[in-house]
């Protein structure tokens, strides 16, 4: 899947800012985790309710988990953790 896929599917909840795959920097593939940005909240958490354990990208059921469960901050803004 790729970042302007998941953009398409996380925009049905809302106005996404940011989408991240990151890279294995030595073989192109990604590193089995992602973030997505929403301008607000209660979008993330929408998405989150949402997918969260529903979320099902080559083979693998996708754990969406905010970005303060994981020790991120989060002012105001919806910050979600893919793995």
């Amino acid at each position: 899947m790729t970042e302007m896929q998941l953009r398409q599917l996380f925009e049905a909840f809302g106005i996404v800012e940011l989408v991240q795959l990151p890279l294995n920097l030595e073989t192109g593939q990604c590193k089995g985790f992602g973030f997505v940005q929403f301008t607000q909240l209660e979008n993330a958490k929408a998405a989150q309710s949402a997918l969260n354990g529903k979320l099902e990208i080559a083979v693998r059921t996708i754990k969406v988990s905010s970005v303060k469960e994981h020790g991120g901050q989060q002012d105001g803004e919806g910050g979600l953790v893919l793995n």
